[in-house]
């Protein structure tokens, strides 16, 4: 600390002794850096460029030095006589050289008796000195030091410092230079620069260090500071600095014990702390972890998820802390945490009003978080003073307040309601009032309604209103987004309101004070006057944003939140495909605008079937309620869907094959299939056999010690090898075995991921004989090409017992090309003779037959003769450019046009973005752009391009080719078409030149 303290006395360097009077003018940047930190001041009219000419003294560099060390004041008060020799040369610095001389520590050890006071300091000398400052030392006869003065600048430069080394005549700016390069530079011992480090001793201002450039402010990256449950019903949540209001309070962005939260969040009023209210309170003296992310600081960088233990620990007495009068028979009462509502509901607490003469009874009350509003019998009291007691009240720990009495000062309120202007925009105000209003007196009050508003003109009143608490009212002036709120919109003599959306720019808003009724508090004090509002409207220009996607436990049930509230959506606007870019079925749910007035809105799909992996959803043409509708930039978002989901055999498709061997001489095996890969370790692992039992005639058998389980193809498999060959039969196995059907009771096991299932077993899985597997698809690939499905595992594949017919033709396949086993599946793609080769890319009628017990089954059952007739084959064979004597079938039809014929009908639903996937260059080389230079249509097999864009139609021949991939070109089938990404000529396009 003391060096750093020395290192600012000395950087605060002011060349006091050298005065040049020049106007100011503009400096160089390390110049103007040096003066902004105060280092140089000058003399006369200060700083000039002539003044940074000036060749420093040695005396004045060893000033510097001794500001450096702090010593400077020593140094002029020093009274000791021993000095160098020509110390009289400098006279006004004499007891300074004498200080010198008496601490050779300091590096002034002159030459040979001698300072040479007014001599010019050169740049050597003076890097000398910066490393110094740094915290190196030369090398002398008593101080092993890092460098040696003779290596002075190639050290320095080592350092950073060498920006004016080779320069022969040493001036004041050349000083400025490298104390600005020594400012950057890193002090020795440590990861801060000089500037930091004297930013840290507050020796230099922060501020001043920033725009003299040599110090730069590390951002102060969002992350969750604490997590505190003040209460069992509240935690607040505090970050390092404030956050965005609406990432901060939108409810997707916490995860409490990886589950989407219940209840709502709030930003609190330091802009930097959110409180959490539950929906159900937390269990008292328990950890729960939150995860926080997406939340956004206030200049929009989003923070880096993170996952914070917490502990609920509520051993605090609710306190009241304050009772006033609200209205003439209402008191409202606050206290220091969330009271239990539920408590209340049996009566266990106690409120006792009462004066000199008598008791007056509560009649009712409302519970809103920590306050709570009390209802008395009586309508009105006299004026005076109550005493209040309150006891009994408990929290959701169950702890009761202590017993505490008020004295209530009754007085009526006799002011005039008050209102504000919370919001505005072109669809919808929001108005507050200090207190509750209604249309009409007490006793016969009813809620305000939307003739008690408008804008600009008297008929120009919102469509709908909604209030919960008469005190603070929403008013829609756009009906989709009041129908979207739940709300009805209004009608005059049975014709609907007009909507009428506020202007851009200045408008007039009025609240009027008797429309019907007056508008009336609790107290029956009236708004005198209607009360008129000049609003500031902007137009909305932002487009919507997706804020979070979070997927629902039942792995199903997906929802995607927006900025702000948004028109209908349907199926269209989202697309869904798996990790493998398979598209996933959904279908749309619904949307929920700010339904709970929390300021969230989203939108919920629900897949078809549950899903486990990672998705990436596609959101395009979605718009907001602006009156200019914003559209949102299209984006995907990738999803990781985490299985949740308990093993549940009632509902999963488990599958239980038994194998019945000869009783007298073969072990038996039951083949147990599940939906997903299972435990295979620990108590609840698939493989521990005391998770089953075999059931037969209502007794219970454990498996033995000497029958076994072991995994089979993967470890959503497993095989049971029962020892004991007579216990078990298997149904519907025909004959060999006992009377009575076995069941396997499966226990408690858990999926891989560790998730259990919920209840022991059940004594309805049923071993039965495993069914025959049969082809349950064939798709065309290529000419020589089909895929075949068989809904089993086999064994092993055999070309020669695979026939095809192809109308008179039939044979077995060629070859196997490939096969694996998928989901219990069997996927062979065979490749055909020559003399049954598919006729074109759009031909189907083949037929596909097995032959009888030559497959068989993982299990050993024998698949029996099956035949797949053509009816059901489909086309998954790519349409190809059609060919005529080898020569591709593309060619001018006109001026500016030209076709591509493919060997199969095209779906032409979609043949406009064709020419996406086409790329047409013209005679002189240019890309055409696809739908504005070019458009597409087609007819069964053609595709027609025709040159829209005259500017681009240059007179010659034209190239057409293919992206690498096709993605709208297909038949009819949605195969889509080979590439060709060779170039084809198109003679002549244009012989016309254009316009």
């Amino acid at each position: 600390m003391k060096k750093t303290l020395a290192i600012l006395l000395a950087l605060a360097l002011v060349f006091s002794s050298v005065t040049v009077a020049f106007a100011e003018e503009a400096l160089p940047a390390d110049a103007a850096a040096v003066k902004g930190l105060g280092m140089l001041v000058g003399a006369g009219n200060g700083v000039t460029v002539d003044y940074l000419k000036v060749a420093p003294t040695r005396i004045q560099a060893a000033i510097m030095v001794l500001r450096l060390k702090g010593l400077e004041d020593a140094a002029k008060a020093f009274t000791g006589t021993d000095n160098f020799a020509d110390a009289n040369t400098a006279a006004w610095a004499a007891p300074i050289m004498a200080y010198l001389k008496a601490n050779p520590q300091l590096g002034w050890i002159g030459n040979a008796g001698s300072f040479n006071p007014n001599g010019e300091m050169d740049a050597k000398s003076y890097y000398k000195v910066m490393l110094e400052t740094l915290g190196y030392k030369q090398n002398t006869n008593e101080v092993i030091g890092d460098f040696t003065y003779a290596n002075t600048l190639e050290f320095a430069a080592s350092k950073g410092l060498k920006n004016v080394a080779s320069v022969l005549s040493f001036t004041v700016n050349d000083l400025a230079t490298a104390t600005v390069e020594t400012l950057k530079a890193t002090v020795k011992g440590s990861e801060k620069s000089l500037a930091a480090s004297l930013v840290d001793a507050k020796v230099i201002s922060m501020d001043k260090a920033v725009a003299a450039g040599v110090y730069t402010v590390a951002p102060v990256v969002l992350a969750v500071q604490s997590v505190n449950a003040t209460n069992l019903k509240e935690t607040v949540v505090t970050f390092n600095k404030e956050v965005n209001e609406k990432s901060a309070e939108t409810k997707g962005n916490y995860k409490l014990d990886d589950e989407a939260i219940a209840g709502t969040v709030e930003l609190n009023a330091d802009k930097k702390s959110v409180t959490i209210t539950w929906d159900a309170s937390l269990d008292n003296q328990t950890e729960y972890d939150l995860t926080v992310s997406d939340v956004l600081d206030a200049a929009g960088v989003e923070i880096d998820e993170v996952t914070v233990t917490f502990l609920a620990n509520d051993v605090t007495l609710p306190v009241a802390q304050s009772l006033t009068l609200v209205g003439p028979n209402k008191l409202k009462l606050v206290f220091s945490e969330p009271i239990n509502e539920d408590v209340l509901l049996v009566d266990d607490y106690s409120i006792t009003v009462e004066d000199e003469d008598f008791d007056y009874e509560v009649s009712g009350w409302t519970v809103e978080g920590n306050e709570v509003t009390i209802e008395l019998s009586d309508d009105e009291l006299e004026v005076g003073t109550y005493s209040v007691e309150i006891s009994d009240f408990r929290d959701y720990a169950n702890l009761k307040n202590l017993k505490k009495t008020f004295a209530l000062v009754y007085a009526k309120d006799t002011t005039a309601p008050v209102a504000t202007v919370k919001e505005a925009t072109q669809t919808k105000v929001v108005v507050e009032f200090n207190k509750p209003v209604y249309n009409g007196e007490a006793g016969n009050a009813q809620p305000l309604t939307v003739d008690f508003f408008y804008h600009t003109y008297t008929s120009f009143k919102p469509g709908a209103v909604k209030t919960t608490n008469d005190q603070k009212f929403t008013l829609y002036f756009d009906k989709d987004e009041a129908v979207d709120a739940g709300l009805t919109w209004a009608t005059d003599n049975g014709e609907e309101f007009d909507e009428r959306p506020l202007p851009e720019g200045a408008v007039k808003f009025v609240i009027v004070a008797d429309a019907k009724d007056d508008i009336t508090d609790g107290w029956g004090n009236e708004l005198a006057n209607n009360i008129s509002f000049n609003l500031t409207i902007s137009a909305d220009t932002t487009a919507p944003m997706v804020t979070d996607i979070e997927v629902e436990e039942d792995q199903k049930t997906i929802k995607i939140y927006f900025s702000e509230d948004i028109k209908t959506v349907d199926e269209d606007n989202f697309t869904i495909v798996n990790e493998d870019g398979e598209d996933v079925p959904f279908s749309y749910v619904t949307y929920y605008p700010n339904t709970n007035d929390d300021d969230e809105y989203y939108v919920t799909l629900k897949l078809d079937e549950v899903f486990n992996g990672e998705l990436s959803i596609t959101i395009e043409d979605v718009v907001d309620k602006a009156l200019e509708e914003n559209e949102i930039a299209k984006i995907t978002k990738k999803v990781t869907v985490k299985d949740q989901i308990a093993p549940n055999f009632e509902t999963d498709t488990t599958t239980i094959i038994g194998v019945n061997k000869n009783l007298a001489t073969e072990k038996d095996y039951i083949y147990v299939t599940f939906e997903d890969d299972m435990a295979t370790s620990g108590t609840y692992s698939v493989l521990n056999k005391d998770n089953y039992q075999l059931l037969r005639n209502n007794v219970y058998y454990d498996l033995g010690k000497d029958d076994k389980i072991a995994t089979f193809g993967g470890n959503d498999k497993i095989k049971i090898t029962l020892d004991d060959a007579s216990l078990f039969d298997v149904a519907g196995d025909g004959g060999v075995g006992l009377a009575a059907d076995v069941y396997l009771v499966i226990g408690r096991v858990a999926d891989a991921l560790g998730n259990k299932a919920e209840v022991f077993g059940l004594t309805n899985m049923l071993v039965a004989k495993e069914t025959s597997p049969i082809i349950t698809a064939v798709k065309t690939i290529a000419e020589k090409t089909i895929e075949i499905t068989i809904n089993g595992e086999l064994k092993a594949v055999n070309k020669s017992y695979i026939t095809v017919v192809n109308g008179a033709a039939s044979g077995d396949l060629y070859s196997i090309k490939s096969w694996s086993v998928d989901d219990g599946k069997t996927v062979i793609t065979g490749i055909l003779p020559s003399s049954l080769k598919l006729s074109d890319s759009a031909y189907t009628d083949i037929t596909v037959m097995l032959a009888d017990k030559k497959f068989e089954t993982i299990s050993g059952t024998k698949v029996d003769a099956f035949t797949f007739a053509k009816a059901g084959v489909k086309d998954g064979y790519a349409p190809t450019i059609a060919k005529v004597s080898s020569k591709y079938k593309i060619a001018k039809t006109a001026e500016k046009t030209f076709t591509i014929e493919f060997d199969e009908n095209l779906d032409n639903s979609v043949d406009y973005l064709f020419a996406q996937d086409l790329v047409v260059k013209n005679s002189k080389g240019d890309v055409l752009v696809a739908g504005v230079d070019y458009t597409t249509t087609s007819l069964n097999k053609v595709i027609t391009v025709v040159i829209e864009n005259t500017s681009k139609a240059k007179v010659g021949n034209y190239k057409v080719y293919s992206n690498d991939t096709i993605k709208y070109i297909r038949d009819l089938n949605k195969t889509k078409a080979n590439a060709f990404t060779s170039s084809f000529t198109v003679e002549d396009l244009v012989l016309v030149p254009q316009p």
